[in-house]
């Protein structure tokens, strides 16, 4: 009986898709809805020399997750398979929410990224391609199917 119980640990732990691997994507969340959110990689991709964009961003929307995931956070983010399609779409096996900047008295820098998303005159699948604090943040928007880019200032 021991033994049965040290298999199924052991099934477990190789099926878990856990965080010993590297993540699926490292970016932010740029939009929620239900269970469901957008991840855009934290830097864009050049694929020019092969025809494609000079900008890419990775994006997946994530569904199947129960924890509090909100607009702006950076995260890293698992999954077994992924949909491929653009934007791609898998279920998250587990996120892992990092820790921001936190300039001093200014907000940190999860709440700059998302003042920008609810400020931005873009509409549609967004990336966050640049966030920097010079007693203010600046937060860099693309819209990564047409290519529009606005840059919002956040006090």
């Amino acid at each position: 009986m021991k033994y049965m119980w040290m298999i199924v640990l052991l099934l477990l732990a190789a099926c878990s898709g856990g965080q010993d691997e590297p993540p699926e994507i490292t970016g932010y969340v740029t939009a929620v809805d239900g269970e469901e959110f957008f991840v855009t990689a934290e830097e864009a991709e050049d694929l020019s020399s092969t025809g494609g964009l000079e900008e890419f961003y990775e994006a997946i929307m994530f569904s199947g997750i129960t924890e509090e995931v909100t607009p702006g956070v950076k995260v890293e983010v698992w999954t077994d398979a992924v949909a491929e399609s653009y934007p791609a779409q898998a279920g998250a096996d587990a996120v892992n929410v990092l820790e921001p900047e936190q300039p001093e008295g200014a907000p940190d820098e999860f709440e700059a990224v998302r003042r920008a998303l609810e400020e931005t005159a873009l509409q549609g699948n967004l990336a966050v391609a640049d966030v920097s604090f010079e007693e203010t943040w600046t937060v860099e928007l693309v819209e990564i199917m047409e290519e529009e880019r606005e840059t919002v200032r956040v006090e």
